[in-house]
């Protein structure tokens, strides 16, 4: 009786341990469709940096969780460490950056980032200030209403990101032409309001330089990761 009572005891702390959950915050980088009705989700997270978690049930119309899991959101989340990955057993929306969704040319941009940023970042190895990074560049991007400013922010963010990472090349760099060295520096030190607010700066600088630098900067971001960005943009 002794003996049973204590493998009770046993397997209801491994049940105890086994549904231990972690609550985050995410960015809903990528999902892919899982059986029927159920979806993989790439997310980047406050606390556990870049996880893999099943959504199940999503793709049912009658889904709570459906409109909180949405790409391009940043989303409570409930997750309980499986194997592999993580289970979402609870989510809730906490900004869905409409004003990216809603426009065409913007949501395109939003894919690219999520896409540059799930393919440069290692699962796991959580990283504050890469999690505020990207929060911000997503806020400034739902908040900006100029679309001719966009690919000039878009540049700043790859420059950022790359810095943030450890992979932006300043040998590469200083063999670049000097109105795009300028152009790049500038980005590479200013944040995004002063980016923004610095109008002679964007209206001045000439629509080849910006195309250049981006195609330099898309460049670096698959020579690091060995792979094509597949999201096509047309500035």
């Amino acid at each position: 009786m002794l003996r049973l009572k204590l493998a009770l005891i046993n397997n209801s702390c491994a049940t105890i341990q086994i549904m231990r959950y972690t609550r985050t915050s995410g960015i809903i980088l990528k999902r892919i469709k899982y059986k029927d009705t159920n979806k993989i989700l790439t997310i980047y997270t406050k606390d556990l940096g870049k996880v893999s978690a099943k959504a199940k049930g999503v793709s049912k119309i009658s889904s709570k969780k459906r409109s909180h899991l949405e790409l391009l959101s940043l989303t409570d989340l409930y997750l309980v460490k499986t194997k592999p990955g993580y289970l979402i057993t609870q989510a809730q929306l906490i900004s869905p950056y409409k004003n990216i969704r809603d426009n065409f040319n913007k949501i395109n941009y939003g894919y690219f980032i999520l896409e540059v940023f799930d393919k440069l970042v290692e699962e796991e190895n959580p990283n504050e200030t890469l999690f505020a990074f990207l929060v911000k560049t997503l806020e400034t991007f739902d908040s900006v209403d100029a679309n001719e400013i966009l690919p000039t922010l878009l540049n700043a963010y790859l420059v950022k990101i790359l810095s943030l990472l450890g992979f932006y090349s300043n040998i590469k760099h200083s063999k670049l032409p000097e109105n795009m060295n300028r152009y790049i520096q500038f980005l590479k030190a200013n944040t995004y309001e002063d980016i923004f607010g610095n109008s002679k700066v964007v209206e001045n600088t000439i629509q080849d330089v910006v195309e250049n630098s981006f195609e330099f900067l898309k460049e670096l971001v698959e020579d690091v990761t060995e792979n094509r960005v597949k999201t096509a943009l047309q500035f």
